[in-house]
């Protein structure tokens, strides 16, 4: 299709999640998925939990990581242009503070 931004693939924003861990949260924010969303038009992204911080104490850890996620919009992002890997990255960062609050505040 021409004139359509191609966006980073899920497995390319899990290896900048993973170097943004590193880097930034010494390593201590667990594994999440990364997922883009057509239906998410209100905000350039969010972290979604399906489970608040107590009931995460009744649940595995398998089963409260598949309950979350970070989920980036696919309408809004793509409208980025030329900047979209940038306005990508800034927004994965961002919900990136959203998940360490909830995980390790």
């Amino acid at each position: 299709m021409v004139g359509t931004t191609v966006l980073p693939t899920p497995e390319s924003l899990l290896t900048t999640w993973t170097e943004f861990n590193r880097r930034y949260f010494h390593g201590a924010l667990p594994p999440i998925p990364i997922e883009w969303s057509r239906r998410l038009t209100s905000s350039a992204g969010m972290f979604v939990c399906r489970v608040g911080p107590k009931q995460a104490l009744h649940h595995s850890d398998e089963e409260r990581l598949r309950r979350r996620c970070i989920r980036l919009s696919a309408v809004l992002l793509q409208q980025g242009g030329p900047d979209l890997q940038r306005e990508t990255i800034v927004t994965l960062a961002h919900e990136m503070i959203h998940q360490w609050q909830y995980d390790i505040l």
